[in-house]
């Protein structure tokens, strides 16, 4: 059960507190996001913040002071305060709290917004950094995508709109990217969601290879449309779980590579905004 709802008539959505998290799209009889069933994986739809995927020994350091740091950072275990609601938005508010403090050691921020329009959903962070100094850090995306028509995703297609093949970051057993990297070769811009395709491993897209990703029934025809500006986009599935969903998560940031720097401030793709200032983000999610 979702804490909101919001209806246009077209798709309808519920959120939660907890991570203010998107948790439903419904169009008609079809619901396109994973059920959070703990069995197989807790989430729908949390929102990654400060970090994005793992560091290397879960720690890291800033100024001089070393920090431990949770996988995907803890906006997604916390719980936000609602900040506004209409007929077709609604949002969100997090700030720092003694315990991210221990773990992250700057004031903040987070607003996560749901905007619907048609059959589409506007996702939207802003984060704005309250210290006297820079802020660094992450912010990602995790929706997980089911295909409304059938018992899981394995069959179904990628999309990668534009493009006729991608690159992705080699991942290692411990869930950071090596050096290396695997070239995919695509077929009219899709890949087949194949039985071991992704299963548990995750396909890292850098350096904005494509703006937009669909997935596509069997029959390639497109249930799901993902749109960014990311810079970086992942594409996982929970291992052992039959591709039963799909992610397709446009990142500002990613987990460490197996050589990164500990200092915060050096990590690839880190973000960092002056004080009193705000980044902000979007991403659209399109239903069929």
């Amino acid at each position: 059960m979702s804490d909101y709802i919001i209806d246009n008539g077209i798709i309808k959505i519920g959120a939660n507190l907890r991570g203010g998290e998107l948790k439903e799209i419904i169009k008609g009889e079809k619901s396109y996001l994973w059920t959070s069933d703990p069995s197989v994986w807790g989430y729908s739809s949390p929102v990654l913040f400060p970090f994005v995927g793992l560091m290397n020994d879960q720690k890291y350091t800033y100024k001089g002071k070393e920090y431990e740091v949770l996988q995907h950072g803890f906006a997604r275990t916390s719980q936000f305060e609602l900040l506004d609601k209409t007929d077709d938005s609604i949002s969100f508010i997090f700030k720092e709290n003694e315990e991210t403090l221990k773990r992250y050691p700057f004031k903040f921020n987070l607003i996560c917004g749901y905007k619907l329009e048609g059959n589409k959903v506007t996702v939207s962070w802003q984060v704005k950094n309250t210290n006297d100094f820079d802020m660094p850090f992450f912010i990602g995306a995790h929706p997980a995508f089911m295909y409304p028509n059938g018992e899981n995703s394995t069959g179904c297609f990628l999309h990668f709109e534009g493009v006729d093949s991608i690159t992705c970051r080699d991942m290692s057993p411990k869930g950071h990217v090596y050096e290396t990297v695997s070239k995919y070769q695509l077929e009219n811009s899709n890949l087949e969601v194949t039985e071991n395709l992704l299963n548990g491993n995750t396909l890292i897209l850098e350096n904005n290879q494509v703006k937009s990703i669909s997935l596509l029934s069997p029959e390639k025809e497109p249930y799901i449309k993902v749109d960014f500006n990311a810079p970086v986009v992942g594409i996982w599935s929970k291992n052992g779980s039959d591709n039963i969903f799909v992610c397709i998560e446009p990142w500002y940031g990613r987990c460490d590579s197996v050589t990164a720097n500990e200092e915060l401030g050096k990590k690839d793709w880190i973000n960092v905004i002056k004080s009193g200032e705000t980044f902000e983000a979007s991403y659209t999610i399109e239903v069929f």
